[in-house]
């Protein structure tokens, strides 16, 4: 589930480009009175487009099923346990990221102490000592979107996956203000949640098909 989007998603606007793309090509070849090329030329292009599509889709549909197993497991594990509801986890994302972006930009050690597993703050103070931090003015989320849980009866190995989409926007003029998708993963420490990995998306496509542990209802993995 998408917490809130202002702005179209990359795979939403590949999927319209690719369909209208091909539609485009389909109807211009069919025009006769339109002095066109053959339309073996274009062959190679419709067979491109129409790839990228079914690709797509399939990526689409395989996404619906996990957003729906997810969403499920999340209900079940709630039941047991309020940290799981989705709407939490979703809030938490968010919270965090505004949060941990705007510590990094200050190079606030101590915040980031707060925010971060040991692991992770180690690896990221050690990087804003060596380098300049970077000014943030508003940090921004569009969309938060779980990807992966794992719910085990000891309580200090459960964690989950989030996709989380926003725009860390810098006070420098020149830099760069690109929007930023990314996966944030999560652990519970010390009766909260933690941020203790962050990783670019075209890094963790396989989160996706990481199987959903929810081991204290069932004791063993849920495939979704």
């Amino acid at each position: 589930m998408f917490f809130k989007s202002n702005k179209p998603t990359l795979l939403t606007w590949i999927l319209c480009l690719s369909g209208a793309g091909a539609g485009c090509v389909v109807i211009l070849s069919n025009y006769n009175k339109i002095q066109l090329p053959p339309i073996n030329a274009f062959g190679p292009v419709l067979y491109i487009f129409a790839f990228a599509f079914v690709i797509l889709a399939f990526f689409s549909i395989k996404m619906f099923i996990r957003t729906r197993s997810i969403r499920a497991a999340l209900n079940s594990m709630a039941a047991r346990d309020p940290k799981w509801k989705e709407a939490t986890l979703i809030k938490e994302c968010e919270q965090l990221f505004l949060v941990v972006e705007q510590a990094r930009s200050t190079a606030d050690l101590e915040a980031l102490k707060t925010n971060l597993t040991q692991q992770l703050y180690e690896k990221w103070s050690s990087e804003l000592i060596k380098n300049d931090p970077f000014p943030v003015a508003s940090a921004e989320v569009y969309s938060v979107k779980i990807a992966s849980i794992e719910n085990y009866i000891d309580n200090g190995r459960d964690t989950f996956t989030a996709c989380i989409q926003g725009s860390p926007r810098t006070k420098q003029k020149d830099a760069d203000e690109s929007d930023v998708m990314e996966f944030w993963t999560f652990c519970w420490d010390n009766n909260r949640w933690k941020v203790d990995q962050v990783i670019q998306v075209e890094e963790g496509f396989g989160i996706h098909s990481t199987p959903i542990v929810n081991e204290i209802e069932r004791n063993n993995f849920v495939n979704g």
